[in-house]
């Protein structure tokens, strides 16, 4: 299986973990689920399971053409940020770990000095419309995701609501 296809299968079984998670009894953890036998706790340790041996088959197959560094996004980046670790990713992507810091050096990714946000509410509910995470948003006015969290809670924008879509309601 190819390394996409891997990314792929493993959003769908982290998708998968999430609905059964949520369908849970929402009082108790399924951790301490105190029910014999409880099928969707059965559910979850399988899926688990399943994302641990999707997981750890990151680096490439043999003979498997990798892009090279230079052609790689930040977004492609962020996204793999969500679910995977900067070794995984170097790994996915056939690099050293000391390569991937270098890129996302030259990126912009590492801010040593932050610059002021100058973004307004409007400007931040339509990257919320266009689907970006605050992750993503802040990366593109190079920013860190910590001015984004300031800036939500002095307009007191909940995550709860503008994280999903704007959805011209509020």
């Amino acid at each position: 299986m190819i390394r996409e296809q891997r990314r792929e299968k493993a959003k769908a079984i982290i998708e998968e973990i999430n609905k059964l998670v949520d369908l849970h009894d929402k009082t108790k953890s399924f951790r301490s689920c105190e029910v014999k036998g409880c099928k969707l706790c059965a559910q979850i340790k399988k899926l688990g399971n399943d994302l641990n041996e999707v997981q750890n088959k990151l680096s490439p197959e043999p003979g498997e053409e990798v892009p090279a560094l230079s052609s790689r996004t930040i977004d492609e980046y962020l996204d793999l940020e969500e679910m995977w670790t900067d070794t995984q990713i170097s790994e996915m992507w056939a690099i050293t770990k000391k390569a991937l810091s270098l890129w996302k050096k030259e990126q912009g990714l590492f801010r040593a000095e932050s610059k002021p946000l100058t973004m307004t509410i409007a400007e931040y509910l339509a990257y919320k419309q266009d689907g970006l995470s605050d992750k993503k948003i802040a990366a593109r006015l190079g920013a860190t995701n910590a001015q984004i969290t300031r800036f939500k809670e002095k307009y007191n924008l909940s995550s709860k609501i503008y994280d999903y879509g704007y959805n011209g309601k509020y």
